[in-house]
Order: C-alpha cells, then structure tokens, then sequence
C-alpha cells in the first residue's frame, strides 16, 4: 500500500466515524515519519515527540491515539521505560480486537506452537460490516467535506496584523492548526478579535526583555496561546501619571509578572523582576 493509497483509505474511514482534528493531525504526523524513515515498520517514537508536533495537551493526544487504535485506522503497542511505543500504519497488521485478543492470550501460554489467526485487512473488514449502509464514497476528498475557512483566516490576519511577518502558504501543518482551532471557537469574529488584540499588543510585538516577537503560527499552535490573547492577556497596561494604574504593589507586582512571562515558559524571578521594574531610586550624591 502506498502513500496515496494510505491517504484515501483514511479518508473513507472519516466518513464513517468523523476524526477530530487532532486524531486527522496525529495520523498525518505518523505518514510523515514513515516517509521519511523509508516507509518502515514499526514506527518507535516517543509520546514527548508527537504531543510537541501536535501542540495539545498529553489528554488530548492519548485520546486521539486510542481512538485510531480502537478504529483500526493504526496500531499501537506500549514502549517500556526505554523503548518508545511502536506504530504500525499499514492496513497488512491489522486484525479484528478479537483477533487481538486471541493473539495476545495465546503467546502466553506454555504450548509449543501457536496457531495465529489469519488477519483480515481492515479495508475489507469495513466494507463488509457496512454495506447496507452505503458509506463508503470513493469519490469523497477532504475538500468536499471540510468547512474551515482557512483563506479567510489567513486573509484577516494579514489584513489586520501589519506588524507581524505576513503568512505567504497556507500549508497542511497550519491548516491542522487552523482546523482545531475552528473546531473550539467557530466564529470569524472571535479570530478577528485576537488578530487586533494582538496588533495592539506591544508585548507579543518584541516589546520585551528577551527581543522575542509571536507570528500567526504561534498564535494558532495551541489553544491556550489563542484564549490568553483574545482575553487580552498580553494587552498594553493602562498609564496614569507616569505609573502602572493599579491599586496596591502586591497587585501591580502580579500583574506584572504575567505580563514579563516569556510565552515560551520561561518567566523572571522577583529579584529579576525587581530590577526590571521596580528600580531602587539612587541616593542624590552629597558634595563633600
């Protein structure tokens, strides 16, 4: 089975049980390491690697894992504590759960030789479960079926963030992005709104003590960059004579913290932020 075979069998499996975005993204990332270890397998990669290319939470990722495991669509075997998980993508492993099972209880018994049952291709297996249904489109592509508007996305953020780097492609890793996010807000209103939140933020602009400025893959990458941004997380402080318009110091020094955050993950220490922000006046020098 070649690549654009693998491409479109996943494709008429969607329309049978409708993957999410992330469990379509994390298929799509396993085709990519197969074609570029040569199409081996199994695949051994580390749940570390995988959940920072899909840019979700470790939740999010086993669910999506197990979700395609349990469909057929891919097979998976736990690692140990130093060997990564195995993957298989082909449709040639892939045996019904029962097969599985017997497999499995069978290779731990005593008998000299054990008899494996025959697998029965996942494709066939499918096509004869769901005949009467009628399901399976050949002719169904993901263009047809998906309704993310990614050019009208791409064309806001251009429009409106002048400030940023401007997006050129539009290339299958941000559409995935893209697509998950659309999947949790579903309103063009709500990405315009974080476009100007972030053209207005002087912050994520490369206001900051380290020079570092966000870009629209940033933005996208996960959900928890898109929310703080539209909640107006890295919004420029008000200024009132000179000062940070807060109450009290304890507020205006919490305040101030998240603000100084690297969205990286790195943040400054109180002494650090002490320097940054609240210096110490000097002492007028006394003529001797």
């Amino acid at each position: 089975m070649n690549y654009i075979e693998l491409i479109n069998r996943f494709w008429k499996l969607d329309t049978a049980y409708s993957f999410s975005p992330y469990e379509v993204q994390l298929y799509f990332i396993l085709l990519d390491y197969a074609n570029r270890s040569g199409w081996k397998e199994p695949l051994y990669l580390p749940n570390n690697r995988l959940i920072a290319r899909m840019g979700c939470s470790k939740t999010a990722f086993i669910r999506a894992r197990q979700r395609l495991n349990d469909d057929g669509v891919i097979g998976y075997q736990k690692g140990t504590t130093r060997t990564a998980g195995k993957y298989y993508y082909s449709n040639d492993w892939s045996t019904t759960n029962t097969n599985r099972r017997l497999i499995e209880d069978q290779s731990k018994t005593n008998s000299g030789l054990i008899e494996i049952p025959i697998a029965v291709p996942y494709i066939r297996h499918r096509q004869e479960l769901d005949k009467d249904k009628s399901i399976l489109d050949t002719d169904v592509s993901m263009s047809s079926r998906d309704d993310v508007p990614y050019k009208e996305i791409v064309s806001l953020y251009n429009s409106i963030c002048k400030s940023y780097k401007p997006v050129s492609k539009l290339t299958d890793k941000r559409k995935a992005h893209i697509r998950a996010r659309w999947s949790e807000y579903k309103s063009l209103d709500k990405f315009k709104a974080v476009f100007e939140s972030m053209e207005k933020s002087s912050f994520l602009k490369g206001d900051n003590n380290r020079g570092w400025q966000a870009d629209f893959d940033w933005m996208m990458k996960n959900e928890s960059n898109f929310l703080k941004t539209l909640e107006g997380k890295y919004a420029n402080r008000e200024v009132k004579h000179g000062t940070t318009w807060k109450a009290n110091k304890k507020t205006r020094e919490k305040d101030d913290v998240e603000l100084y955050k690297n969205p990286a993950g790195t943040e400054f220490t109180d002494e650090e932020l002490d320097k940054l922000v609240y210096k110490p006046k000097r002492k007028a020098s006394t003529l001797p």
